[in-house]
């Protein structure tokens, strides 16, 4: 996906995992949160960290939050068919913007005003004051929609990489539509770019986690048939 201001590199599975909700409650905005009724906003100077206990197998969370379902998932089932590759996964920042902007009368998603308003996204992730979402550090998480705007993903493009089938959803950790929703709405990737759909449905799931900076590549040259080889100097 990117290479991360830390020198970290973002990875995105190249298939879906299957088809998950991203919440199975959604009847508020807050449901919209990776993490929902956090002790405190999760910010960059305070961020809402996940450990992984390579001993315990098990995740833990610096702060007392609910997870959200995809989170649940994706710490506690599919993280453990890449847990003997703990070591070169870092450690690494996740944004589920929950912050507000306003547009004359009508507050919205800083998110969906920057990508879906303005079309100027951002790789900063925004301080919220909200007690769900923010700014997060963890193993693994999912795209946002600024970086598959950035991709290039905003309009059909069946060449894109992030594309896989037509009509089908892929979800971001990205919360979307206006404040005004009593829904948790959350941005997908739609093979003709966005669409805004209710965290209760299922759609195709395609975990992202980061590779550590200190990595090095000792073979391949990076094609499905030759994939590149790293290992820990």
């Amino acid at each position: 996906v990117r290479v991360n201001g830390d020198g970290t590199l973002r990875l995105i599975l190249n298939t879906s995992i299957g088809d998950y909700s991203y919440n199975n409650v959604y009847t508020s905005g807050k449901y919209a949160g990776y993490t929902y009724d956090n002790a405190s906003a999760c910010t960059k100077a305070s961020p809402c960290t996940t450990t992984y206990n390579a001993s315990s197998k098990t995740f833990s969370n610096n702060k007392t939050v609910t997870n959200s379902t995809m989170k649940q998932y994706l710490e506690n089932t599919w993280y453990q068919n890449i847990a003997d590759y703990d070591d070169y996964i870092a450690q690494s920042g996740f944004c589920n913007d929950t912050s507000f902007t306003t547009s004359g009368s009508t507050k919205y998603f800083s998110v969906y005003y920057r990508t879906s308003v303005k079309k100027t996204p951002s790789l900063k992730c925004s301080n919220t004051q909200e007690t769900y979402g923010g700014y997060y550090e963890s193993k693994i998480g999912l795209i946002n929609a600024d970086e598959v705007t950035f991709a290039g993903l905003n309009g059909s493009n069946e060449n894109n990489y992030l594309y896989i089938e037509k009509n089908s959803n892929i979800w971001t950790m990205s919360t979307g539509n206006s404040t005004s929703s009593s829904n948790a709405r959350i941005y997908t990737l739609w093979n003709s770019g966005f669409q805004i759909n209710n965290a209760w449905l299922d759609y195709y799931t395609r975990p992202v986690i980061n590779l550590r900076s200190d990595l090095s590549v000792t073979s391949g040259n990076g094609t499905e048939n030759d994939p590149y080889v790293v290992s820990l100097d």
